[in-house]
């Protein structure tokens, strides 16, 4: 996937539909953020809120990690302030999470550079199940 900000738009969101088994390696989607100019992302594993759309098994604990093209894991650092999700998902189009997803271990909003980047998605529970991973551009 190439994320690259248009001359008269942005990208509203790509998605990928991940199974990840029980207990196994996880489940790899990259993407590559164009220009000459970071982007601030949100990034997002969708586990257990899939089932408001009918999705039987969802991954219960879904984790993201993320790495750079050099193979080196990105931490961020984030504040530890009070952040209104619900608002900031509304404000790009997606659907909201009723299932319990845990804040900075599921999604979180972050600046990436030009470059290319993986982001690895797991269980934490190690039950598997189905989750989905959306990259939305911020505005």
């Amino acid at each position: 996937m190439l994320i690259e900000v248009a001359p008269l738009g942005h990208l509203s969101v790509t998605s990928a539909r991940v199974e990840l088994a029980p207990g196994t390696a996880p489940q790899i989607v990259g993407f590559a953020v164009g220009g000459k100019s970071s982007k601030n992302l949100i990034v997002r594993a969708v586990g257990p809120s899939l089932a408001q759309f009918g999705i039987t098994r969802p991954a219960a604990l879904p984790r993201l990690r993320f790495y750079d093209a050099t193979g080196t894991e990105i931490i961020w650092a984030h504040a530890t302030v009070v952040i209104d999700w619900a608002s900031i998902f509304a404000s790009v189009g997606a659907f909201p999470l009723t299932g319990g997803e845990r804040e900075y271990t599921a999604f979180t909003i972050s600046s990436f550079a030009p470059g290319a980047y993986s982001v690895h998605v797991s269980d934490d529970a190690q039950q598997g199940g189905t989750a989905l991973v959306e990259i939305y551009e911020l505005p």
